[in-house]
């Protein structure tokens, strides 16, 4: 065994982690083996408490804090946490929330070294003395069903639940070799990270250390579980507390997972599954999900090749089943699957009455495939109202026969109380906000090119463009242009940064904007909007837009600087949207008027 004083770094990553925090720094430098370097790297997430005060106390610990300027997730955490000390012998992986016991992190690194380990993993309990998830093996397709979905509450005694965690052979006092261990109290050797590199930032939280320990494996190293090595864990220190199965990083990290390990069958079967799992507990009313063919998983062609296939793609297996005994059903469009469905309940009996919401506003729109026309006719006969989301979709419906009397253009609401004005700091430039799919229909490359022209002559200002989709390469790159996704429980903060909204959508011969929810977020955040004349958009903004013709970049730009140089225009117009939000778009308004249509129909 060498003698040589070897360096141990601690990396521990935090995100609103002030609770916790100093508990688990007191425990390592309490307890860090001596005849070891001891240094600790806390790489914070971009907290919003006192994370970093907290921490700041313990600078002369060898304690170095790291601020990120966004929440980078655990994986990418982590590697600005080992990059910054790659002299390191050995990497401590720790959770914030977590306390390690005395001779804990001896004990990992003298049984790494007794058998020559790459990664080792310790034990880890509950405040409540609850034994912890902290190893498990390689995950297969049954584990994957039963233990990763929610399928599991299906199986009798959680018995792959069990086997993952190796809950179905007696626990060892002893240490033995584990397929993967815990990245919440984790030590993995500097030679490993030299031989394998770095974690996959692919996974934003959960997994990371799976996929590690099998990579780990893969290249001949041994993987352990130190059961002497203990610590404690109160658990949700740096996730909110938010269960997995509630977690959108949970999902996509399952989906990327899968589609890493996993043949094209296996993904097949199991894809949509995650897509499913636990939607009904993000929703605060009973939901059931019923699978459909959009859930599988994306491939070429997918929407125009199942369309073909089925007419609409848009069915739910079991729906007549769920909808059964329904006074009324509430559906989308004319030709959607789930449509149809319910009208085919309707003519057997199963339900009484049918409410469909349509945004189309081109009349004939969708009916190029084969059964469409048929769907529609379908529709117009036996839907009892319909509500038209504009003047412009109630248009569209009178010309493909549908009775006048029984359309009522009802809008579609916000939470005009989460979606408000805000006093911005003066930043000392103009921020213009786009959110959007990343699409050529939405004009982004019409907006990113007036952009451009604008900054050569003006650098205060800077391009956000919030949302994904094809173009997001194509838009990345440039001088003061931003782009990113924001979970929609975050956006209103996004707009209530911006000083301009845009959105210069286009037009093709089938597709136009039909409403356009953010604008109507842009607008009750007292924003100025810059948008095009397409679809719906004139009679959604009024006249508390400057519009375009779709594809005019001149007129765009144009548009663009007027707002840039007038601060008491963008003042008057933000003031005049959020009136009309309040007048027309307020979610409450909506309801009640929806809930009078249910009324009227069920009590006929």
């Amino acid at each position: 065994m060498s003698t040589e004083k070897e360096l141990i770094t601690a990396i521990i990553v935090t995100y609103n982690s002030s609770k916790f925090i100093e508990k688990c720094i007191k425990s390592l430098v309490e307890f860090w083996p001596s005849g070891y370097y001891r240094k600790i790297i806390v790489v914070d997430n971009k907290s919003g408490d006192s994370t970093k005060k907290v921490v700041g106390k313990y600078r002369n610990k060898n304690i170095d804090l790291l601020v990120q300027h966004s929440n980078l997730g655990f994986s990418k955490a982590v590697n600005v946490g080992i990059h910054a000390s790659l002299q390191s012998h050995y990497f401590l992986l720790i959770n914030p929330d977590t306390v390690i016991r005395r001779n804990a992190l001896l004990n990992m690194v003298q049984e790494t070294k007794k058998r020559r380990a790459g990664i080792a993993g310790g034990k880890t309990v509950g405040f409540n003395g609850q034994k912890q998830g902290d190893h498990f093996r390689k995950i297969n397709l049954s584990v994957g069903i039963f233990d990763f979905t929610n399928l599991r509450k299906l199986y009798p005694n959680d018995y792959w639940h069990k086997y993952f965690y190796y809950e179905d052979v007696p626990a060892s006092k002893n240490t033995v070799d584990v397929d993967g261990v815990t990245g919440g109290f984790m030590l993995i050797t500097g030679k490993t990270v030299n031989k394998i590199g770095y974690l996959d930032e692919k996974y934003f939280m959960y997994l990371e250390d799976m996929d590690y320990c099998l990579r780990a494996k893969k290249a001949g190293m041994q993987v352990i579980y130190v059961p002497s090595a203990t610590a404690r864990h109160f658990g949700g220190g740096s996730s909110n507390n938010r269960s997995r199965s509630n977690s959108d990083a949970w999902t996509r990290s399952r989906s990327y997972y899968f589609l890493k390990y996993f043949n094209i069958i296996e993904n097949f079967l199991m894809q949509p599954l995650f897509y499913i799992d636990s939607i009904s507990d993000k929703i605060d009313f009973p939901l059931k999900k019923l699978w459909s063919l959009t859930d599988l998983p994306n491939f070429p062609l997918k929407f125009p090749i199942l369309n073909r296939l089925f007419t609409d793609a848009h069915k739910l297996f079991g729906l007549e089943k769920v909808i059964a005994g329904s006074d009324v059903v509430h559906v989308a469009e004319t030709y959607y699957g789930y449509t149809h469905q319910s009208i085919v309940a309707k003519r057997r009996g199963l339900i009484k009455k049918i409410v469909s919401t349509v945004w189309e506003t081109i009349p004939h729109n969708n009916e190029g495939i084969r059964g469409r026309k048929q769907y529609k006719q379908y529709a117009y006969e036996n839907i009892d109202k319909f509500l038209a989301v504009t003047n412009k979709a109630r248009e569209a419906l009178i010309k493909e026969g549908v009775s006048d009397h029984k359309i009522e253009v009802l809008k579609l609401g916000i939470d005009i109380q989460k979606f408000k004005p805000k006093i911005k700091r003066d930043k000392g430039g103009i921020h213009i906000l786009c959110v959007a799919r990343l699409v050529p229909e939405k004009g982004v490359m019409d907006l990113l090119e007036a952009f451009l022209e604008i900054y050569k002559t003006n650098k205060k200002v800077w391009l956000t463009f919030i949302g994904d989709g094809p173009l997001k390469q194509d838009l990345k790159g440039y001088r003061n242009v931003t782009v990113r996704k924001v979970p929609y429980s975050k956006i209103h903060n996004e707009y209530q940064q911006a000083d301009i909204f845009c959105l210069p959508s286009r037009k093709t011969k089938t597709w136009e904007e039909q409403y356009g929810m953010s604008l109507i977020e842009a607008m009750a955040t007292g924003l100025p909007v810059v948008t095009s004349d397409a679809g719906g958009i004139p009679e959604v903004c009024g006249s508390c837009a400057l519009y375009i013709k779709p594809g005019n970049v001149i007129t765009l730009k144009k548009n663009l600087d007027y707002l840039i140089g007038n601060k008491s225009i963008r003042k008057s117009m933000g003031k005049a949207a959020r009136l009309l939000a309040e007048k027309d778009y307020d979610r409450m308004k909506v309801a009640k008027r929806l809930g009078e249509i249910y009324w009227s129909l069920a009590s006929r």
